[in-house]
């Protein structure tokens, strides 16, 4: 049986946040390349390390994933549910329904150069522009 997927809206659990942001431990599972802007406070943790990084996240506190539209965190959430894991929530709607919120967003200063890499991996083949973001 998969597991219980628990989302919460940006809104809620800003206001949340604010007031007690000690009892969370905020994840943003994007890879650098798609972390343009982050919400204040969110460890960036990806995906694609999830599974070696897992073992540093508190298990005292609520864990809240944070992702560009949610799927991704709904995928984390499931695998930090089967490792045991049992206050985890997602951002229903990521970054996407964040900003909608009207949510503040920090814009990542670093994000040419940690996405570099993967970017130009697609200029490469013409998929992008040759042009900074």
């Amino acid at each position: 049986m998969p597991p219980e997927i628990k989302k919460i809206e940006a809104a809620v659990f800003y206001d949340a946040y604010q007031k007690t942001p000690d009892e969370y431990y905020f994840v943003d599972v994007r890879p650098a390349f798609l972390r343009f802007e982050y919400p204040e406070g969110a460890v960036n943790q990806s995906i694609f390390s999830l599974s070696e990084l897992f073992v540093e996240f508190p298990r005292n506190k609520t864990i809240v994933l944070f992702c560009e539209e949610g799927v991704s965190a709904a995928v984390a959430a499931g695998f930090l549910k089967f490792e045991g894991f049992k206050d985890v929530y997602v951002i229903d709607g990521g970054r996407v329904k964040w900003k909608e919120a009207g949510l503040p967003l920090v814009r990542n200063e670093n994000y040419n150069k940690e996405a570099e890499g993967f970017l130009d991996y697609f200029k490469e083949g013409g998929l992008l522009p040759k042009t900074k973001l």
